[in-house]
């Protein structure tokens, strides 16, 4: 009785530690029998989530609960990767299906994609209680399955936020040159610029891939400014050496006529500080982009050799 109480307990610390989950296997560690884990779950006090994982009473699974529970399905020790791991970092969008990365390459469960890969223990982490892979394996993992300019706003939002470095993943290229996906991160690298900041919304996101068509430098994105004492301002792209600001205008933030005077004033601020600004909205990147090009490639040209720095 005292063995089966204490086990209860245990088990119950554990499911409160890991989200409310727990793998068959940890419950006979702990020293229920077989029999008992069965009769837990016909009488609904063990939910099963998938084979041998299991959710702990009646609370509702949380996404980090879903998440756990797919590793602990892919077997130990399988570790969160890829787009799970980008989720948590918060590199990238939500919505995915879990997926994990363990030593041997085993079938996925249903549900889960798994990977069979051995990670060094400098390549994982833990954070809020879930194993997954560090950032810079994150991203090395993620270079085999993005499309190059997604793989490109992931690293710059990485390295803007300090999670990684150019070095760090310069040393992980090294340390596994034969894998998928270095090619297109030593590309992004090369490019320099996934060191020019992360882009911080849907328009952004437009711009940068209409610059390289149209064969115009890319700026720096985001950069705060400092004009005669004022707090800084935070603008959308700075080429520094030609002392050009561009906004990028979007109908539902610069829409009503607050902002549009709070805009003109900021213009009016940094012309006196040397600073140009011009504002571009969708429909001059969307209806004349041609004529977007001839025009940037003009102001650039004005106040410098238009080449980026």
């Amino acid at each position: 009785m005292i063995e089966r109480m204490f086990a209860t307990g245990a088990s119950s610390m554990l499911a409160e530690r890991q989200h409310g989950v727990i793998a068959r296997w940890e419950l006979l560690e702990l020293g229920f029998t077989a029999r008992q884990v069965d009769a837990r779950t016909e009488t609904a006090r063990l939910h099963r989530i998938h084979r041998g994982v299991y959710e702990v009473g009646h609370a509702r699974l949380s996404e980090r609960g879903r998440l756990l529970a797919a590793a602990l399905a892919a077997g130990r020790p399988a570790i969160l990767s890829h787009g799970s791991a980008g989720n948590l970092h918060g590199d990238i969008p939500l919505g995915r299906i879990p997926e994990v990365t363990a030593p041997d390459a085993r079938r996925s469960p249903p549900g889960i994609k798994r990977y069979g890969n051995i990670l060094t223990p400098s390549e994982v982490m833990s954070k809020n209680g879930l194993p997954l892979t560090a950032p810079a394996r994150t991203i090395l993992d993620l270079a085999a399955i993005l499309p190059l300019g997604q793989l490109e706003r992931v690293v710059a939002k990485a390295i803007h936020r300090h999670r990684v470095s150019e070095s760090g993943l310069r040393a992980l290229l090294e340390a596994h040159p034969c894998r998928r996906g270095v090619e297109s991160l030593r590309a992004v690298l090369a490019s320099g610029n996934g060191a020019r900041g992360e882009t911080r919304s849907s328009l952004e996101d437009l711009f940068l891939p209409f610059l390289d068509l149209y064969g115009l430098p890319r700026p720096l994105l985001n950069v705060a400014i400092e004009v005669d004492g004022r707090p800084p301002m935070v603008v959308d792209c700075m080429w520094r050496r030609q002392r050009l600001i561009a906004e990028l205008d979007s109908r539902e933030h610069h829409g009503d006529w607050v902002t549009q005077r709070a805009d003109r004033a900021r213009d009016r601020a940094l012309a006196s500080a040397g600073w140009r600004t011009t504002r571009i909205t969708y429909g001059d990147l969307a209806q004349h982009p041609a004529s977007l090009a001839a025009d940037l490639r003009g102001i650039l040209a004005t106040s410098g050799a238009g080449r980026s720095e």
